[in-house]
């Protein structure tokens, strides 16, 4: 589905990722993650600057 907040400013075409942060204000953001251990998980889309198209992926990835 379509998720929006206009405080966002996204990349529109960007994917979405759950953060590994794990702030209060905002756990997902455009930039993977990079550390050892890390999980990345996609969890959409940017349709615009303020909307995402959210359909997480059903695979994560470790990095080693």
């Amino acid at each position: 589905g379509i998720a929006r907040d206009d405080t966002w400013a996204w990349t529109v075409g960007g994917k979405i990722y759950l953060s590994t942060t794990g702030t209060t204000g905002n756990t997902i953001t455009q930039t993977a993650p990079i550390g050892a251990a890390d999980i990345v998980q996609i969890l959409g889309v940017a349709t615009h600057a303020d909307r995402i198209f959210f359909k997480p992926e059903l695979v994560n990835v470790e990095i080693a």
